[in-house]
């Protein structure tokens, strides 16, 4: 039988002052940040292509905007999409496995 992943207890991101955890509850609270900060930084690209002056402390705010948004929500690769789907397809097999079993010994 293979080993089975351990529950880890998420860790916080921590950049701007806020804890955030990536978590059962956590996730809500996550994504309203991303939300949050991604609504900012869209109000100051458009602010930047309008042709309006940024001051410097706006520049300077639209690249933490960047950067933090990049903490939250990495890039995901072509590599890391097909591991996915390779997951996904293991896990459908498992279950289709355990499905048959129950239906072999009469329990469902």
């Amino acid at each position: 039988m293979r080993g089975h992943a351990h529950k880890r207890t998420p860790k916080p991101i921590e950049e701007t002052g806020e804890d955030v955890m990536l978590g059962s509850s956590g996730a809500g609270e996550a994504a309203c940040e991303v939300e949050r900060l991604a609504a900012e930084r869209s109000q100051l690209l458009v602010r930047k292509h309008r042709e309006d002056n940024l001051s410097p402390g706006d520049h300077e705010r639209l690249d933490l905007l960047t950067l933090r948004l990049r903490q939250l929500l990495p890039p995901v690769s072509i590599r890391d999409l097909e591991v996915l789907l390779n997951m996904a397809e293991e896990v459908e097999h498992i279950r289709d496995r355990a499905q048959e079993r129950r239906r072999r010994l009469g329990l469902g």
